[in-house]
């Protein structure tokens, strides 16, 4: 088997691949090249109609850390259809540690539209390593129109030192300012007792990557964002249009429980982005969610988070920061 970290060091890794052939050629040469590989990284692919399945078939016979799970179509990719798929990964990957005597103590998802850096993982787990109560990590995206991108550098790896020193230029747009206890849902990583006590999987309901957070949080467990690990990902949203994206956002927003009063701020918020009509679709999303679908969020606890906790954690983020530009 290819090098990896073993034991209670070494991570499973799940990857949810749809149509991906055009970043598949640049993703699996970014785990290939890790400084720490998974013991394991099971690839499922969701009913492709582009060249992915022979793509990933292929790395399956050339690495044998890799395997490859083949669903039906569906016709959504997303919400969800989206947990679906990864459970599907992660129950595979699992099974296959029991049967063949693999030990791990953390378990990632990399989405097929990520580059990470050489040591991203590898650096998470060190995060983890120095704080046990660590549950739930992942580093900082940067979302750029990856192929384009490297084509008018004219590279072919992933990890050409010229492609990461457009970091945080108009060209590689980073995700700065958000929240540095909300990991971000593509390219993450649990430690194991953390993924077992929230369910082993992720909830399968929309927006499940925030919920596994909140679950995280509920049973104790520190969640982090981490700006010095980087993943680069393709950009955000165009898969099903800025509309749909952020009328979906705020469909979701409402389904967690999320209140009026702080959903009209998100909107308002959202307003003074480019383009100005995002903030149109997310209240539309809301308030469509609210008058019309009316469907919430069953689970009682993750409600009431949504609905009490999180906006007392914004509140007081704000705060914080209002003190330190006041110097207090």
């Amino acid at each position: 088997m290819d090098s990896d970290a073993r034991g209670a060091n070494g991570y499973i890794m799940v990857t949810p691949c749809r149509d991906e052939e055009s970043n598949l050629k640049n993703l699996i040469p970014s785990v290939l090249a890790q400084t720490v590989r998974p013991i394991l990284w099971v690839i499922v692919d969701d009913g492709s109609t582009d060249k992915s399945p022979e793509i990933i078939s292929k790395a399956e016979k050339s690495h044998d850390f890799i395997k490859a799970l083949f669903l039906e179509k569906e016709k959504q990719y997303k919400g969800s259809h989206y947990a679906r798929v990864c459970n599907n990964g992660f129950t595979y990957a699992i099974d296959y540690c029991k049967k063949h005597g693999l030990e791990y103590g953390y378990i990632a998802v990399l989405d097929a539209d990520n580059i990470p850096e050489a040591n991203y993982f590898s650096m998470l787990a060190c995060e983890f390593t120095e704080n046990p109560k660590l549950g739930l990590a992942s580093g900082i995206n940067a979302y750029t129109d990856i192929e384009p991108l490297m084509k008018s550098l004219n590279i072919d790896n992933p990890l050409d030192p010229r492609l990461w020193q457009l970091w945080d230029s108009p060209s590689v747009e980073v995700q700065l300012g958000r929240r540095s206890d909300l990991p971000m849902g593509s390219a993450r990583m649990w430690r194991r007792a953390c993924f077992e006590e929230t369910g082993g999987g992720f909830a399968e309901v929309p927006a499940c990557d925030s919920v596994s957070v909140a679950s995280a949080k509920l049973k104790g467990w520190e969640t982090q964002l981490f700006e010095h690990i980087r993943v680069i990902e393709r950009e955000g949203q165009v898969k099903h249009g800025l509309w749909d994206g952020y009328q979906e956002l705020g469909e979701n927003n409402f389904y967690r429980g999320f209140p009026f009063y702080f959903a009209v701020l998100k909107g308002l918020k959202y307003t003074v982005k480019k383009p100005f009509y995002i903030g149109a679709a997310y209240l539309w999303g809301y308030f469509k969610a609210r008058f019309i679908l009316r469907e919430k969020m069953v689970d009682e606890e993750l409600y009431n988070y949504y609905r009490k906790t999180r906006p007392k954690e914004v509140r007081n983020l704000y705060i914080q920061k209002l003190k330190r530009i006041l110097g207090k």
